[in-house]
């Protein structure tokens, strides 16, 4: 009896049944910016284009970081959006997709400093608004002078307060919450020369390996046929 042919059948069915049980489901994604913000219109938008390539719904919700990095290792949650690579000491079994989602500069932030920004060392004399589970700012702020917010736009607030001197953050995130009415044109600056540019990467359940890798070359694909920078453009 010739074994090989049955084994290679029984493979193949269970490798396609794997493809469809993906497909069926939607995948949550999380991420810490808020629904109405342009962070995440940019980030819906680049998702549908992958959920077209993947022919799998992909879902994308607001969780505040600290609660998503707990769903997400209780597996109640597929995806993280955007996280920087250092996620991984976190979530060590977590899949990185390897094409970043994001790659943009990080600016300083202040309602009365002015200063010439020059990486992280001259933030040193000033008090720096951080928030509440982001990874990168707290690790590159270690022995600073800071003070957590819970959110991006508790941080402004607190800002435009003066209860901190800066605030450490992207241009999408910081930009969209400008546009609310609590704050006018002024109160808030954008210091010359960002202090870093980061990258930020999806983490993936393990169970979804594939997946994250069809993820991260449909990204690429994005990218290269110059659709991904097309959303970002029109979202400016």
């Amino acid at each position: 009896m010739n074994i090989k042919p049955a084994f290679t059948i029984v493979m193949l069915f269970s490798l396609l049944s794997t493809v469809s049980i993906a497909a069926d489901n939607t995948l949550t994604i999380a991420t810490s910016v808020k629904a109405n913000t342009l962070s995440f219109r940019v980030a819906k938008k680049v998702l549908s284009h992958i959920s077209q390539q993947l022919n799998i719904p992909i879902k994308l919700v607001h969780i505040p970081a600290i609660r998503a990095s707990r769903l997400f290792s209780l597996g109640q949650i597929d995806a993280e959006l955007s996280r920087v690579a250092q996620y991984q000491k976190i979530s060590p079994t977590a899949i990185k997709a390897q094409e970043p989602i994001s790659k943009f500069p990080i600016y300083v932030f202040s309602a009365n400093k002015t200063f010439n920004v020059k990486g992280w060392q001259s933030l040193k004399p000033y008090r720096i608004l951080t928030i509440k589970g982001w990874i990168f700012t707290r690790d590159s702020l270690a022995g600073f002078d800071t003070v957590e917010a819970e959110s991006p736009f508790q941080a402004l607030r607190m800002l435009k307060a003066g209860r901190a001197d800066l605030f450490v953050a992207d241009m999408f995130t910081v930009n969209s919450l400008l546009d609310d009415v609590e704050f006018d044109s002024g109160d808030i600056i954008r210091l010359n020369n960002p202090v870093t540019v980061l990258d930020t990467y999806t983490f993936f359940l393990a169970k979804h390996a594939v997946i994250a890798k069809a993820y991260s070359e449909a990204l690429a694909t994005l990218k290269r046929e110059g659709i991904y920078q097309k959303i970002l453009q029109d979202s400016l």
